[in-house]
């Protein structure tokens, strides 16, 4: 009796896992941790994409940070390449904290999360690869408590 019951709770549960993977809109997620927390000027987070089909997505970072940061807001230098030849360079302001010092996005324990808009609609192409390349753009040289930078391709 108890191994046909965690049989079943086992099929339900893989059922919702495979309905998730079908009907999910996410096309591609990556996301790179800092181990220790700490991201240096001189790293570069590369994301690579190979579209298979001709899609019409959303790009979106996103981000995990601790209570060693020490910045109402983070910018990131993102330089974007199609094939190898860069067709946008551009700065985001990822505003994290309001005036008051009230988090601007969901926070767990003393673990604040953020994500930010990049590309709306962007057209992939078939059969092309897609290079994103992210520093961070602070004043100091060293960020401490970055714990993780991440990007996904996502349905509107």
């Amino acid at each position: 009796m108890k191994k046909k019951f965690w049989y079943i709770i086992f099929l339900i549960t893989s059922g919702f896992f495979l309905i998730g993977l079908f009907f999910s809109n996410q096309v591609f997620s990556k996301k790179i941790d800092f181990n220790p927390s700490i991201w240096e000027l001189s790293d570069t987070l590369n994301f690579k994409f190979s579209s298979k089909y001709e899609l019409n997505k959303n790009v979106v970072l996103f981000g995990k940070i601790n209570q060693d940061y020490s910045f109402a807001n983070i910018y990131l230098f993102i330089e974007f390449f199609v094939n190898d030849v860069k067709i946008q360079t551009d700065t985001l302001n990822c505003v994290l904290y309001d005036s008051y010092g009230n988090p601007r996005h969901k926070n767990m324990g003393n673990i604040q999360l953020f994500k930010k808009d990049y590309l709306n609609n962007f057209n992939f192409e078939k059969e092309k690869q897609y290079t994103f390349k992210i520093i961070h753009g602070m004043r100091e040289h060293r960020l401490n408590g970055i714990e993780t930078i991440g990007l996904n391709i996502k349905g509107k």
